[in-house]
């Protein structure tokens, strides 16, 4: 048996030896230009054609740039202008951001006046750049707290106030001025007028973005649109999926304590969505920039007390400072940090 073997072995062994001859035999010259034919230089052309191809976007947040990017899916590179885990509100992107947006195909924004004055200039200056607002496409809720106690309450102070106008009128108007100085200070540029920007808290209103995203990514790349769609409409099922979940979640809380107080005015879309009372914040603001007033805190720990609420649910990327007065004089706790504005590195919305 082994002898056969390699009498098998010797055998194939001398035919290749013939052929090799055979090809030498055939001629140098046509045997150099089989060597010479660029095979993997193509594929690698291909694949460089590939990575130029892409769409360049830029997104004003974390949040938007996670939307564009499981819509655009492998054809697009998408970069946040505010970095993963920082707060929006305040941030100032440098010059060399601002110049890479102005080659960017398409930027992608919260609207709302969310992402402040440095983006107005840019807007203003720059015609030439596609700006996709999608917050333009929302039902907007405003920051109007129709809640009975804290009206009447509010009556009460202003009654107060009054009185104390009228034995230091002078001093009022002076102090009225300091404020609407200090305001506007503190929030140039983020006129939230427009209503609460913070509709990421409601899934179904992201819905809404999520086709205002692929619309325009099919218009600045028309062929590629059967892409767009097909990501967006699976995107779009998570996302009932998600809705659904967080309302079975929410429904199993009893209705008594179905209570939010939040520090800063953030999480309206949220209670809206799913049915919770929102009680108003201990910073009754959209931005989390300003701090609250020694009547901001009167209010909240009044309101506190008189709903009996067990938290008050704290930002990560915001100074707790005022949630945790509140918490020290009513003795409620603080919750985790929850990321309201922004995401942390590799986290996705829908975590």
């Amino acid at each position: 048996m082994l002898k056969k073997y390699f009498n098998t072995l010797g055998l194939v062994g001398l035919l290749s030896v013939f052929i090799v001859m055979a090809f030498a035999a055939c001629g140098g010259d046509e045997d150099v230009k089989v060597a010479e034919q660029p095979a993997a230089t193509a594929v690698t052309t291909t694949e460089v054609n590939a990575v130029v191809e892409k769409l360049t976007l830029k997104a004003s947040t974390p949040i938007v740039a996670d939307w564009v990017r499981h819509i655009g899916g492998e054809r697009v590179e998408v970069e946040s202008l505010v970095p993963a885990g920082v707060n929006p509100h305040g941030f100032q992107p440098g010059s060399k951001t601002l110049a890479e947006t102005t080659k960017a195909d398409a930027v992608f924004l919260v609207g709302l006046a969310y992402e402040g004055l440095w983006m107005t200039k840019l807007m203003e200056n720059n015609d030439g750049i596609p700006f996709t607002v999608l917050g333009d496409v929302i039902e907007v809720i405003h920051d109007e707290h129709d809640d009975h106690d804290d009206h009447d309450e509010h009556d009460e102070d202003e009654e107060h106030d009054d009185h104390d106008e009228d034995e230091d009128h002078d001093d009022h108007d002076e102090h009225d001025e300091d404020e609407k100085h200090d305001d506007h200070d503190e929030h140039e540029g983020h006129d939230h007028s427009q209503g609460n920007p913070h509709y990421w808290f409601d899934p179904i209103r992201v819905a809404q973005v999520v086709d205002v995203i692929a619309g325009t990514l099919t218009e600045i790349d028309p062929g590629s649109a059967d892409v767009y769609t097909k990501n967006a409409n699976e995107y779009k099922a998570m996302l009932m999926a998600l809705d659904k979940e967080i309302a079975e979640k929410i429904n199993s809380i009893p209705e008594a304590d179905r209570k939010v107080m939040t520090e800063h005015e953030s999480m309206i879309y949220f209670t809206e969505r799913y049915g919770l009372q929102s009680i108003k914040s201990v910073i009754p603001k959209t931005s989390s920039e300003t701090g609250p007033t020694p009547k901001d805190l009167k209010r909240a720990i009044e309101a506190v007390e008189r709903h009996d609420l067990k938290v008050i649910f704290v930002e990560a990327e915001t100074n707790k400072a005022a949630a945790e007065r509140v918490a020290e004089e009513t003795g409620l706790k603080l919750s985790e940090e929850l990321q309201v504005e922004t995401l942390n590195e590799g986290q996705s919305y829908e975590e």
